[in-house]
């Protein structure tokens, strides 16, 4: 799991870059469809390289997401309210690892697949709301 996160921290900068360049609401709405599209393929891609190109890709994904994630909070709220902004991000954040701490000891154990599915039925979810937000804020 640390390897994990080093290689999200390695990702940071190239995926900020491009981030950059789309724009952060686009980018994060890249990273989730991808992480979605990958989560899905490690199921049944065969061990090797090419299973080791997609978890790669999968960090950088994610790592769209992260970078985006408190500038995505910003720009949904008035410059003023900024600290709700912020504030309403790091709730969530703590709430939803409460949430599946809860379901994880009342559930038990996921199996690989049964893990996957769910995980791609929240970040779709998330994609969705994030692209909700986009209309809304345009239509405000």
């Amino acid at each position: 799991m640390t390897l994990f996160f080093v290689l999200l921290g390695l990702a940071a900068l190239p995926a900020g870059q491009l981030a950059s360049k789309l724009g952060n609401s686009l980018g994060m709405i890249i990273g989730g469809l991808g992480t979605v599209v990958f989560l899905l393929a490690l199921l049944f891609l065969p061990n090797g390289l090419i299973k080791i190109i997609a978890i790669a890709l999968l960090v950088f994904v994610l790592s769209l997401i992260l970078n985006g994630a408190v500038p995505f909070a910003l720009s949904l709220v008035p410059q003023s309210h900024g600290g709700l902004g912020v504030g309403m991000y790091f709730g969530g954040f703590g709430g939803g690892i409460s949430l599946f701490d809860f379901l994880g000891t009342q559930l038990g154990s996921f199996t690989l697949e049964t893990s996957v599915i769910l995980s791609s039925i929240v970040f779709l979810s998330a994609v969705l709301c994030m692209v909700m937000s986009q209309k809304i804020g345009r239509s405000v």
